[in-house]
C-alpha cells in the first residue's frame, strides 16, 4: 500500500494496522518522534533521504510494532497510538532538518497531521521519489542512502555514481523528446495538418514518465479535454499517440492542437499567420495570456491523469525566421524582422505543484521569449514582479 503526497487520511493507517502491512521499500513505522541529538537527526535524515533516492514512501509516527519472541520490533504496525508532543512545533523542527541537512534539497515532501482523539495525532511524512538525486545526509560524514524491502541502506560508490548519471539522464532525456518533437514539427509532421505561419510550441512532461513506458490515465485527461493555446476546440479524439484536441474549420488543416501523449507529455502547438504589411509578426503580450491561461488547465488535467510531479515545462517557436514584434506592441522596434533562426527553444522551468501559478513559474520563460524579438524583458510584469494581462498596454 502506497501513501500518496497529497491525500493521506486517518483510514489509509488504520487499514495499514488492520491489514497488517509491514514495513519495506516504501513504508516505515516509528513510535516517537525523533529525539534532538545529532544521532537522531542523522537518522532521521536518512531514513528521509533513502526513500527519496529510491521510489519514495512514508513515515509514520505514532504507530506501535508487534515485538518478536526477541523483544524487537517486527515491522508489523500493532496499533494507533498517536504522539502526545507538541506536533506543530515538531514539524517545523523536522522542516527545518530537512532545509538545512539534506543536499539538495527534496523536491517534493509533505507532513499530514491526522488526529486520533484525546488531543493525539499521527503524523505522516509522504516523500516522492526524486529526480534531482542522488540526496546526500549533509552531517560530519555525509553519506547517501537508498532501500530496499529490507529498508535503507548505504550506497557504496559504484551506487552513488550510478545514481549521479541516473539523475543528469532524466533532464537529458526530456531535451531530446522535446528537440525530436521540435524537428518533427518543422518538417510538417504533427499529429494534424497545421496552417502556414509562425508556431509557438508548448511541453509540458512530467520527468519521471519521459522516455519510459508508464501510461498515465488518458481518459481522465478526454472526460473533459483541455482547449488548445487559443482557448477554444473544434474537436477532439484518441489517436496513434495518445489524445488529441484541435481547433480549426478548415477539414484539410488547423490552427493548433493539444497531444496528450500516454507517457503524460502534453505537446500543445498554435499556429500565427499575422502578416501586416507583409511584415510576419506576433502579437506577445496576448500570447502571454494565452498561455497562463491554457497552462492552468493542462496542470489542472494532468493532475487528473495520474502523472507525476515534478514537470517540466518548455516554451519553442518553429518556423519563426524573419519574424517581428507588431508595431502596435512596441511602438518604436515593433513592424521589423527580428528573428534569425527559424527554431527557437526558450529555456525550460522546473514546475513541482500542479496549483502552481503559471504567471509566477514561467516568468523567466516569458523574459526570453521577449528576448527573442529583441526586448529586454517581458512587458507583462510590474517593477514588483506582478504579471497582468493589463500590465501592458496596445
Amino acid at each position: 500500500m502506497r501513501l500518496e503526497l497529497d491525500d493521506v487520511t486517518l483510514a489509509d493507517v488504520q487499514t495499514l494496522v488492520s491489514e497488517r502491512i509491514p514495513e519495506g521499500r516504501y513504508l516505515d513505522y516509528k513510535r516517537e518522534l525523533p529525539g534532538r541529538g545529532n544521532d537522531a537527526k542523522k537518522e532521521f535524515l536518512a531514513d528521509v533521504t533513502s526513500f527519496a533516492n529510491a521510489g519514495g514512501g512514508a513515515i509514520v509516527f505514532g504507530i506501535a510494532e508487534e515485538k518478536g519472541a526477541d523483544g524487537k520490533n517486527t515491522g508489523i504496525p500493532e496499533a494507533v497510538l498517536g504522539l502526545a508532543d507538541n506536533v506543530d512545533a515538531e514539524v517545523l523542527r523536522l522542516e527545518q532538518w530537512l532545509q538545512t541537512g539534506v543536499e539538495p534539497r527534496l523536491p517534493a515532501h509533505r507532513f499530514h497531521r491526522l488526529p486520533v482523539g484525546s488531543g493525539s495525532e499521527v503524523l505522516v511524512l509522504v516523500v516522492k521519489q526524486s529526480w534531482f538525486g542522488p540526496h546526500m545526509v549533509a552531517t560530519a560524514d555525509s553519506r547517501f542512502y537508498a532501500r530496499n524491502s529490507a529498508g535503507k541502506y548505504p550506497l557504496d560508490v559504484a551506487e552513488i555514481r550510478s545514481a549521479f548519471l541516473q539523475s543528469e539522464a532524466v533532464p537529458d532525456r526530456f531535451r531530446r523528446f522535446r528537440d525530436e518533437r521540435l524537428g518533427l514539427i518543422a518538417s510538417n509532421e504533427s499529429p494534424v495538418r497545421l496552417h502556414e505561419g509562425g508556431k509557438m510550441v508548448l511541453h509540458v512532461a512530467p520527468l519521471a514518465l519521459v522516455g519510459r513506458r508508464e501510461l498515465v490515465d488518458m481518459h481522465a485527461w478526454a472526460r473533459n479535454p483541455p482547449r488548445t493555446l487559443n482557448g477554444s476546440s473544434s474537436g477532439s479524439l484518441f489517436n496513434a499517440d495518445g489524445h488529441l484536441g484541435y481547433v480549426g474549420d478548415d477539414e484539410q488543416r488547423v490552427g493548433g492542437y493539444v497531444q496528450l501523449f500516454r507517457n503524460g507529455v502534453v505537446e500543445a502547438v498554435l499556429v500565427n499567420n499575422c502578416r501586416p504589411d507583409g511584415l510576419p509578426v506576433m502579437n506577445i503580450w496576448h500570447f502571454e495570456s494565452l498561455l497562463v491561461a491554457a497552462l492552468r488547465e493542462y496542470l489542472a488535467a494532468l493532475a487528473r491523469t495520474g502523472a507525476e510531479l515534478p514537470l517540466s515545462v518548455a516554451l519553442s517557436l518553429v518556423d519563426v525566421r524573419g519574424y517581428g514584434l507588431a508595431r502596435s506592441a512596441l511602438r518604436a522596434a515593433g513592424g521589423r524582422p527580428v528573428v534569425t533562426r527559424n527554431v527557437v527553444a526558450l529555456p525550460d522551468v522546473l514546475v513541482e505543484d500542479f496549483a502552481a501559478d503559471p504567471a509566477k513559474f514561467m516568468r523567466p520563460v516569458f523574459d526570453a521569449l521577449w528576448q527573442t524579438f529583441g526586448v529586454s524583458r517581458s512587458l507583462c510584469y510590474d517593477n514588483e514582479g506582478n504579471w497582468s494581462a493589463e500590465s501592458f498596454r496596445w
